[in-house]
């Protein structure tokens, strides 16, 4: 027995030593190479200089002998617009003399910045050489494509009235002001895009004449993708969002998207037309109303941090609208309406460093939402605050996601109450997330168009359907009629 412990022993560390020695050696021969992770590090669509985001190359060496790299180097040198990070070394003009062991592998980081490129240019391609002791070469090529555009990184206050129209791209950083008796006007087909914290406040009056073919677009600045399936388009909180001041003119914003802000629209004291419009996968709330006076038409808020919609006090009509409260970033999260005639406000006593909340009255003058759907993951989706009994307030041939409301005829009629209990029943209605086209929650993708036999199937006020006669996308509402702002598709 002690003769085979001693016979295993030694042939352990004759293995042991072979492996030392094979770690230890490298090779000259003309065959050996290295393995990449990827043959082209392709970076997606960025604004002319603005960093990229961080890409990582794996370069391995799957041989039994190690292999030195005499020389690392990119092929335009120092004029390159891309940054290389070779295992926590910045490259300059080039790295030399670097070990790659049997079974080893190193890691590189890469970021690009692109430049303002000539008229009729929008790629910059490089390559990134290995150079091996043997003479040998290999790379991987670099590539990344750019948007030319017009930033304003100390913002932009508009004093006059000022049209902002689709052929030129704009970048703000900082605020995009309105002045009181300025209008600013956007045409159809523009994208503005906001750099983190840029916001869009108006104290004068916003005008966005999208079409159903040319929306207006109001999003972040990052044009690349978090991960490789999540663009960071498709992420919340990349900009501010639009505020409406007290006092300021009437807004009219028509077939407009406004998506991954922090807050879509707060209005103050103001009023506002909103006509097919979107507002999507928001960090905050989604339409936010106090003491205003809107007009909200064939509109989809949805995927709200917050609420979807909220209206404290005011006069406000909602109508086709499609309210969708499953926000996808945590479990906290708003509700798909909220109404009030009251609002609590905070202050804090500088002395003793107490928060104190006081209630004050927000009287809402009209409110209804006819032929809507309010839907979304809670039980309850519809929530509020009424103190007074005579507040006027009116849903009317609605789908709520709320427990049933007996006995109210002065504030419900012609409502289909959404059940849970029935979300996954084969014999009722698709109801909750499984009514809609497209509800990814792998890749944050939503198509909030109802499938047929949706639960919101025929239901709608018949007043509203001859007045608005197109959904949210320009298609009539013929045959069957549906809730909230989209017919189905043909499927």
């Amino acid at each position: 027995m002690v003769k085979i412990r001693l016979i295993v022993a030694f042939a352990l560390c004759a293995i042991i030593e072979m492996a030392c020695d094979n770690y230890d050696k490298f090779t000259d021969s003309p065959s050996a190479e290295l393995s990449f992770s990827l043959d082209t590090i392709s970076f997606d669509t960025i604004f002319a200089n603005t960093p990229s985001t961080t890409k990582t190359l794996i370069v391995r060496n799957n041989g039994s002998e190690g292999i030195h790299i005499s020389d690392i180097r990119l092929t335009k040198g120092v004029q390159s617009p891309y940054r290389i990070n070779i295992d926590g070394e910045a490259l300059a003009d080039n790295i030399t003399d670097v070990e790659v062991r049997a079974g080893d592998s190193i890691f590189i980081f890469a970021e690009v910045t692109m430049p303002t490129l000539p008229e009729g240019e929008s790629t910059i391609t490089d390559n990134l050489l290995f150079t091996l002791t043997s003479g040998r070469q290999q790379k991987v090529v670099l590539t990344s494509a750019s948007l030319s555009m017009t930033p304003y990184y100390n913002g932009l206050f508009v004093e006059r009235d000022t049209v902002f129209s689709a052929s030129e791209r704009r970048v703000i950083y900082g605020k995009l002001g309105v002045s009181k008796g300025a209008t600013l006007t956007i045409e159809a087909g523009t994208t503005l895009y906001f750099h983190p914290e840029a916001s869009l406040d108006v104290f004068g009056r916003l005008v966005c004449n999208g079409t159903y073919d040319q929306p207006v677009t109001l999003r972040g600045d990052r044009l690349d993708r978090l991960f490789k399936n999540l663009p960071y388009d498709n992420t919340v909180g990349r900009w501010g969002g639009v505020r409406m001041h007290p006092e300021s003119g009437i807004h009219q914003l028509t077939c407009t998207d406004i998506h991954s802000s922090d807050y879509g629209i707060i209005a103050d004291t103001a009023a506002v037309i909103i006509n097919s419009c979107i507002i999507h996968n928001i960090g905050g709330p989604g339409l936010s109303l106090n003491d205003a006076e809107a007009f909200v038409l064939n509109t989809q808020v949805s995927n709200t941090r917050g609420n979807c919609v909220e209206a404290i006090g005011g006069a406000n009509e909602f109508v086709f609208c499609t309210f969708a409260q499953f926000y996808p970033w945590e479990a906290t999260r708003g509700n798909a309406i909220y109404i009030a005639d009251n609002k609590a406000i905070s202050e804090i006593n500088e002395k003793t460093g107490k928060v104190r909340v006081d209630s004050i009255e927000m009287p809402i003058r009209q409110m209804s939402f006819t032929s809507c759907l309010a839907t979304g993951y809670a039980d309850d989706e519809l929530m509020g605050s009424i103190k007074n009994e005579q507040s006027r307030y009116w849903f009317g041939h609605c789908v709520l996601r709320t427990p049933e409301v007996a006995d109210d005829a002065t504030h419900y009629g012609n409502i289909v109450w959404e059940s849970p209990k029935n979300d996954s029943k084969e014999d009722q209605p698709a109801q909750a997330s499984k009514q809609f086209v497209t509800f990814n929650t792998d890749d944050f993708l939503y198509d909030f168009r109802p499938r047929k036999h949706s639960i919101g199937t025929g239901i709608y006020d018949p007043v509203d359907a001859l007045s608005y006669p197109y959904d949210r996308l320009g298609a009539a509402r013929t045959d069957t009629i549906y809730a909230g702002c989209h017919q189905p598709i043909v499927e």
